[in-house]
């Protein structure tokens, strides 16, 4: 009886320590797990759209699932979910404005809400804030606003001291958001010296930030570098929905100051990036 108790347990050692080798004999030595087949995949699990969300909270660095919904493979980095891919993506700019000629004159601070040129999305739309006013007379070729006086970020978007795009998106393809592209922002001497751009997938209810704040010069323009969104898994493979961007502007010294994107570079001052498949 010990004999065979002691066999038992030492067979269960070898097999804990060994490497699984499925319909092999012979697994690779870098691999944990190899799985041979020439006619056969490997399936992981699949999940619904809202499993995967209710499943990242309690998530585990490298963890691999399939969303049945939006057809994609997703890994898990320890903080969000990375999408492994897409299928014949064609890179399209979907949203574009240009503050060279704005309907109503320059100098105005801008039209809004201010409809931008579209491709393969149904509309986008640029819109103020109720906190950025236009009293007086605004810097030419520029879109923006004054009075903004907010000292911090929880601040500023409650008095409305932000920007809003609106972008919808038909039913007909799929829809994946790679970049919000560079782009030229001014403020005056006691405007704000930050922004925070974030991004809503459910009507603006809620937004999360893209990435961290931006520092702004005062008194001067500054160059704002590309803004990424490809690893935002909540804006890959979307379709039939609005999604809501916004840039929220603080870090006033005092009432009165102003805030503009400028239109200083060759092109469109303001653009959103990103792929569909058809």
């Amino acid at each position: 009886m010990r004999k065979n108790l002691l066999l038992l347990v030492l067979l269960f050692l070898n097999f804990t320590y060994s490497q699984v080798g499925v319909n092999t004999t012979n697994p690779h030595v870098s691999a944990e797990l190899d799985v041979s087949s020439t006619t056969k995949g490997l399936l992981v699990p699949r999940l619904t759209t809202s499993a995967v969300a209710t499943l990242a909270s309690t998530a585990s660095e490298g963890l691999i699932v399939f969303d049945i919904d939006r057809k994609l493979f997703l890994g898990w980095d320890g903080a969000k979910w990375q999408v492994f891919g897409n299928v014949n993506p064609v890179t399209t700019i979907f949203a574009a404005w240009e503050f060279g000629a704005m309907p109503g004159g320059s100098g105005n601070f801008g039209t809004s809400p201010f409809s931008g040129t579209v491709n393969q999305i149904s509309s986008a739309t640029l819109t103020r804030g109720s906190g950025i006013l236009t009293t007086g007379s605004g810097a030419a070729a520029s879109w923006g606003g004054k009075e903004l006086d907010a000292t911090n970020l929880a601040n500023a978007i409650a008095v409305g001291d932000y920007a809003t795009i609106s972008l919808v998106l038909p039913s007909t393809n799929l829809f994946s958001f790679s970049r919000i592209s560079a782009n030229i922002m001014g403020t005056s001497t006691q405007g704000p010296t930050n922004v925070q751009w974030q991004y809503s997938i459910d009507g603006g209810a809620n937004y999360i930030n893209v990435g961290s704040p931006i520092s702004l010069t005062v008194g001067a323009d500054t160059g704002v570098s590309e803004i990424s969104l490809s690893s935002l898994y909540e804006l890959q493979n979307i379709n039939n929905t609005t999604i809501f961007f916004r840039v929220v502007m603080y870090g006033a010294s005092a009432p009165g100051g102003t805030w503009y994107i400028r239109n200083l570079i060759t092109g469109n001052d303001l653009e959103i990036v990103g792929t569909v498949n058809n």
